[in-house]
């Protein structure tokens, strides 16, 4: 502990461990926490909405480009390995990007739902005729529109590979977002969301018997939606995660994001937010 203090610049010479309360003392003291606790502070209730919109749309787009890939393309079977082996890189990019400060979990998201949400309206806006009916018999048609295809295949590749990175981020993103108290009722809301959006992803490539763009209108649309909504929520990297919902509702920034604040022996806070605070003080508490 003291090296962890003295790598973080905090000099202290005693430090003093003390407990948290664990989940039975609190059943012991009344508190318990269900599905309506998500909805009861205002703070909670829109990371819960916003969580549950972005689940949805994620596992939405994720599988409507999936169960598409066959139609983009001439060759269904090099569309669809080559959808399923652009998950690869997306993952490795996750796992790099979003630690660093410049772009953390939110910037992360938001920039990956917002080149999908491209992608897609590139599709739509490209000659979608055939890119959900399928190729035509013609092999004459198909000479024709080989790099028409091509673009189809390659601005649905850069989707695919934007919203997996999005679905590798709400995990962790909405991990830190929840209170501890309500962290596993969180998740599982998220995760039913995002189930709902998964049921209803065969059924849009049926759309474009009205329409053959209009699948992706609504890919696209509900990309930019989850992105305009993203905005409500703040940042979570290198930022003190709430164990209660009084913690959340009692913690403000001007950032709308954590505060990171050290504890005096006094009980005295310390903002932590700037890596040049120091604790002034020999005794410390953790």
């Amino acid at each position: 502990m003291k090296f962890l203090a003295a790598k973080n610049g905090i000099q202290c010479r005693t430090l003093t461990l003390k407990p948290k309360p664990n989940m039975d003392d609190m059943k012991k003291g009344g508190k318990s926490y269900g599905m309506l606790s998500l909805f009861s502070p205002r703070p909670l209730m829109i990371r819960t909405l916003v969580m549950g919109f972005v689940w949805f749309t994620s596992s939405f787009v994720y599988y409507g480009l999936t169960m598409n890939a066959g139609s983009l393309s001439s060759d269904r079977f090099t569309s669809l390995a080559l959808i399923g082996l652009v998950e690869i890189p997306a993952l490795l990019l996750c796992g790099v990007i979003i630690t660093q400060p410049w772009a953390g979990r939110k910037r992360s998201l938001i920039g990956s739902l917002l080149v999908a949400g491209v992608s897609c309206a590139g599709v739509m806006f490209t000659d979608t005729t055939e890119a959900v009916s399928g190729p035509k018999d013609d092999s004459a048609d198909d000479t024709n529109d080989t790099g028409a295809w091509s673009t189809k295949l390659v601005l649905a590749l850069i989707g695919k590979l934007a919203i997996a990175f999005a679905f590798a981020t709400i995990y962790i993103y909405a991990s830190e977002l929840f209170p501890t108290v309500v962290r596993n009722v969180g998740m599982g809301s998220s995760s039913v969301c995002a189930r709902i959006g998964g049921i209803l992803a065969p059924l849009v490539p049926t759309l474009a018997t009205i329409s053959p763009p209009l699948p992706f209108v609504v890919f696209g649309a509900c990309c930019f939606i989850a992105v305009c909504t993203c905005f409500a929520i703040p940042e979570t990297l290198n930022c003190q995660i709430p164990d209660t919902i009084e913690d959340l509702t009692a913690t403000t920034s001007k950032t709308s994001g954590y505060k990171r604040v050290g504890m005096l022996e006094g009980g005295e806070e310390v903002d932590l937010h700037n890596d040049k605070a120091r604790l002034l003080h020999d005794d410390t508490s953790v």
